[in-house]
């Protein structure tokens, strides 16, 4: 996943959630793509920090053109920033894959976890979004969460079900 991570362009929403990620902590503000849930653009904003990227803060172009400008017009290496923004994505990929293990070991013993495991890890779905700085994994990981801890929630509630609403709002 880190190779791609490295070796792949921008999709063409990616820019968008970096240059909102980048506005995120330099300002905090959402100014820019209000639309979609801010914790995962939050999370691509801890590998945004981390590279350190020049955000010029008197741009007030749209949402697309944000992200443009701050990789390609601003003085920053946009591979960097890619691999850095795309970095915590893939981390919370490989996290997931322990909630699926875990979720299907609930439901078919060791066995079933581990083969659950290996299709989430071989899944050319999970392989291809798995290493961008999208929305689409943290968004499905954490509905996937919370179904497991609605699962587990049946037999005893507490503390499942506020863990379950909480990683359902993080969805959201």
């Amino acid at each position: 996943m880190v190779t791609a991570a490295r070796e792949q362009t921008p999709t063409i929403d990616e820019p968008v959630y970096v240059g909102t990620a980048a506005v995120y902590l330099r300002e905090h503000r959402l100014a820019y793509n209000p639309e979609h849930p801010p914790l995962g653009k939050l999370l691509i904003a801890a590998g945004v920090a981390a590279a350190g990227p020049r955000v010029d803060t008197s741009f007030t172009g749209d949402q697309g053109a944000v992200g443009r400008r701050l990789l390609y017009a601003s003085g920053n290496d946009p591979w960097r920033l890619m691999l850095w923004a795309r970095l915590p994505v893939i981390a919370l990929t490989l996290l997931f894959g322990l909630v699926v293990f875990a979720f299907a070991r609930d439901l078919a013993g060791a066995a079933g976890g581990l083969v659950a495991l290996a299709l989430y890890a071989f899944s050319p779905d999970l392989i291809a979004h798995g290493s961008l700085a999208t929305l689409d994994v943290p968004a499905a990981g954490s509905v996937l969460t919370s179904a497991w801890l609605l699962w587990r929630a049946r037999r005893r509630p507490w503390p499942f079900v506020p863990l379950a609403g909480a990683a359902l709002g993080a969805a959201a």
